[in-house]
C-alpha cells in the first residue's frame, strides 16, 4: 500500500491498457484461425496449438489399458505451432513437417559410398528453385552492379543547380530515425521539418502504394514483411507508438496509413505529395522530366529538377529516358545522398 509500489501499479497499468489499445484481440474477429496478438501473425490451418489439452487427453485415454509396446501415436494427431507450421512441404497432397537438417543427416548415414552422394542428393524438398527463391519469396538481385557502371560514366557535380524542384522518394525518406518513446504525431512532424528545412516548400514526394495484391514491389515487401513483422495498428496522431520502427514499417497496411496522415501534413504546408498504385519508381523518374514545365501545381520557373533517392531502379529510369537534349546536362551528387539527379 505504498505510495511508491501505488504509483509504480497505476504506471504498469496504463502501459498495459495503451498496449492493448493498439494490439486489440478483438479486432482479428474476422480470422477463423489462431493470431498472435503481439505480432500480427495469422497461424495456417493445421495449426492446432489451441487444443493441446484435449489432443492430449485423448492420446492418454489411447494407451489407458495398453502395453507401452502397443502404444501407437498418428501424426496428425500431434500439436502443431506456428513456427512449426513454417517446416511444412507438401508430399504426395500431405502437408509433412520437415527439419532439413535431420534429413540430411539421415541421408548421409545410409550412403555407404561418396559416389552415391549424387544418386541420394538428386531430389529436394522445396516448391521453388533454390537458386531463385529462399523462404518462397524471389530472391534480391544485385542491381548495385548496374549502379556502379552507370555512375562510372556519369559526370559529378558537387553543385544544385539554382531554383531547382526536388523530386524525393517517400522509401528513401522512412530511413530518417524515429524520436526516443515519440507519439505518431512527432514522427509526422519529424518527417515533415526534414522535407521543409533540406528541400523547402514546393518539393514533391513520391510513395509507394500498398493496395496491390500483385506488383514489381510485392516481392520486396514481403521480404521486409518476413523480416519484421507487426500487427495491423489502427492509430491516432496522439497515441504513442508501441512497436519499433522497422516492425511498424515491415506492415505495408500500417505504412499505408501512415502515408496518409503524412500527406495532410505534407499538404498543409505546400508539399506536393504522390502516391502510386505499386512501386513508385517511375512516377518519380516521370514527375522529374516532367516537373521543368510544370507538374500538378509545381512552380513553372524551375528549369531542372532534383531526384532523391538510393534506389538502382531510379538511376536506371533516369538515364533510360534522357535524350539528346537533356543528356549533357545530366549528372550525379554524390553527397550526402547516394544517388541524387538533376535535369
Amino acid at each position: 500500500m505504498r505510495a511508491s509500489s501505488t504509483a509504480r501499479d497505476a504506471k504498469d497499468y496504463e502501459t498495459f491498457l495503451n498496449w492493448l489499445k493498439v494490439h486489440s484481440p478483438f479486432s482479428y474477429g474476422d480470422h477463423d484461425a489462431l493470431v498472435c496478438v503481439a505480432s500480427g501473425v495469422v497461424a495456417g490451418k493445421c495449426v492446432n496449438a489451441d487444443q493441446a489439452f484435449d489432443i492430449g487427453v485423448k492420446a492418454a485415454s489411447v494407451m489407458t489399458g495398453e502395453t507401452y509396446a502397443d502404444v501407437k501415436f498418428k501424426r496428425k494427431d500431434r500439436v502443431t505451432s506456428i513456427s512449426s507450421d513454417k517446416n511444412q512441404v507438401p508430399v504426395r497432397g500431405v502437408e509433412v513437417e520437415v527439419n532439413r537438417t535431420v534429413l540430411f543427416m539421415r541421408v548421409t548415414c545410409v550412403i555407404r559410398e561418396s559416389s552415391e552422394m549424387k544418386e541420394y542428393l538428386l531430389h529436394e524438398f522445396a516448391e521453388q528453385p533454390p537458386s531463385l527463391f529462399d523462404k518462397g519469396i524471389m530472391r534480391k538481385n544485385t542491381k548495385s552492379v548496374l549502379a556502379s557502371v552507370l555512375k562510372s560514366k556519369v559526370n559529378v557535380h558537387l553543385e544544385l543547380p539554382d531554383n531547382a524542384c526536388f523530386v524525393l522518394d517517400g522509401g528513401h525518406l522512412q530511413s530518417l530515425p524515429w524520436p526516443a518513446d515519440p507519439t505518431y504525431n512527432q514522427v509526422c512532424d519529424q518527417y515533415v521539418s526534414h522535407v521543409l528545412v533540406h528541400y523547402g516548400p514546393g518539393s514533391i514526394v513520391v510513395f509507394d502504394g500498398y493496395g496491390s495484391a500483385s506488383s514489381t514491389k510485392t516481392a520486396e515487401q514481403q521480404r521486409r514483411a518476413k523480416q519484421n513483422t507487426s500487427p495491423d495498428i489502427v492509430f491516432e496522431l496522439e497515441m504513442k507508438t508501441t512497436t519499433s520502427k522497422k516492425a511498424f514499417l515491415g506492415n505495408g497496411r500500417n505504412k499505408d496509413r501512415l502515408i496518409q496522415k503524412l500527406k495532410e501534413k505534407y499538404e498543409a504546408v505546400g508539399i506536393i505529395v504522390k502516391q502510386s498504385v505499386a512501386d513508385a519508381d517511375w512516377l518519380i523518374a516521370s514527375s522529374a522530366m516532367i516537373t521543368s514545365t510544370a507538374i500538378d501545381g509545381a512552380p513553372t520557373q524551375n528549369s531542372s529538377a532534383v531526384v532523391v533517392g538510393t534506389d538502382t531502379d531510379l538511376l536506371v529510369m533516369m538515364v533510360a529516358q534522357a535524350t539528346p537534349k537533356h543528356e549533357s546536362s545530366y549528372a550525379l551528387w554524390t553527397e550526402p545522398f547516394a544517388c541524387v539527379l538533376y535535369t
